[in-house]
């Protein structure tokens, strides 16, 4: 199954299942439906291939997004507060319909409890609802809808793990560093198609990662940026001596970009964190080679080492624990 346009892989029994619970909808009744995971881990994807298929079929399709989805991944769809909400109603009916909400973790308060109308809904008729969304960006209030909903036995989760070496290879061709990319990209679908590209292809890869940074503010952005010069876990004081912050507000910029997935915690009781590959390499192509950006690389005198320059802000000297930016050589 194809998802607007682009083939899914490594998806084939999601893709199976799902087909055959759009098939089922007028025989087996309704069912709700979540698939979750990481960014990039191919969510809206097969969201997206889903109501391709049962707009083709015939079924009435309501489709949104979060209210405050950064990126459009469903092109034209409304924030959920303007679909209809006669939805409930018309599946007693007996009319079949899905409603499908990409980055359902995005749902402000007053839209939850349209959302738990809908899934009290699939017990009445004839409904599919389709549900996308990062676990860890769940607001308590939409975590408990779900949870209320899972324990009435109305809503599936869905776990989308990584995709398997055999997939990999299927989506970026046989290559010599293919195991390599494999293992750094985390099996993760965008991440290995931004680490397999070279120079502009990056940024393009990395669209949905743009649309994140987007949204940050300066600190934010500014601590990101300093973050993926870090080439192995870093300690929070560390960053924030490099760059002349205090640590409070360094620590309020990382809990930060950790909810939004751009960092990730290196170990389970650390405070060490680190962005993964793929998000260092799109933060790296932003990075202004001219040496306005925030990492800087200039040589030390007599040393082969490398330092890195925040504009205002001390010198980072490259260690064995840091790389050199991508947007910069060796003079």
């Amino acid at each position: 199954m194809a998802a607007g346009g682009r083939r899914l892989v490594g998806r084939a029994r999601e893709t199976e299942a799902l087909l055959g619970a759009l098939d089922g909808l007028k025989t087996a009744g309704g069912r709700a439906i979540a698939l979750v995971g990481e960014p990039g881990i191919g969510k809206s994807a097969l969201l997206r291939a889903a109501v391709t298929h049962a707009r083709a079929a015939g079924v009435r399709v309501d489709a949104a997004q979060g209210q405050c989805a950064v990126t459009p991944v469903l092109p034209g769809l409304p924030p959920l507060p303007d679909q209809p909400r006669d939805v409930p109603e018309r599946t007693a009916r007996g009319g079949a319909a899905v409603v499908a909400v990409d980055d359902l973790h995005r749902l402000t308060a007053h839209q939850i409890p349209d959302l738990e109308r809908i899934l009290q809904a699939t017990a009445t008729g004839p409904l599919l609802c389709l549900l996308a969304y990062r676990q860890r960006q769940l607001s308590p209030a939409l975590a408990a809808v779900l949870s209320r909903a899972m324990s009435a036995g109305l809503l599936e989760v869905w776990q989308l793990g990584p995709l398997s070496p055999d997939a990999t290879r299927e989506l970026l061709g046989d290559r010599p560093d293919l195991a390599e990319l494999h293992r750094e990209g985390l099996g993760n679908p965008q991440y290995l198609e931004i680490m397999a590209a070279d120079g502009q292809a990056i940024t393009v890869a990395g669209t949905a990662i743009l649309g994140e940074l987007a949204g940050l503010d300066d600190t934010a952005l500014t601590v990101l940026q300093a973050a993926a010069v870090f080439d192995h876990p870093f300690h929070p004081e560390l960053l924030a001596s490099a760059l002349g912050m205090e640590p409070a507000e360094t620590m309020r910029a990382l809990d930060l970009l950790t909810g939004l997935d751009l960092l990730r915690p290196a170990e389970v009781r650390s405070k060490m964190v680190l962005p993964p590959p793929a998000v260092s390499a799109v933060v790296y192509q932003q990075l202004e080679p001219t040496g306005a950006g925030i990492c800087t690389a200039v040589r030390r005198p007599r040393s082969p080492s490398w330092r890195y320059r925040s504009p205002g802000g001390p010198t980072m000297w490259r260690g064995p624990w840091t790389r050199t930016s991508r947007n910069t050589s060796p003079p």
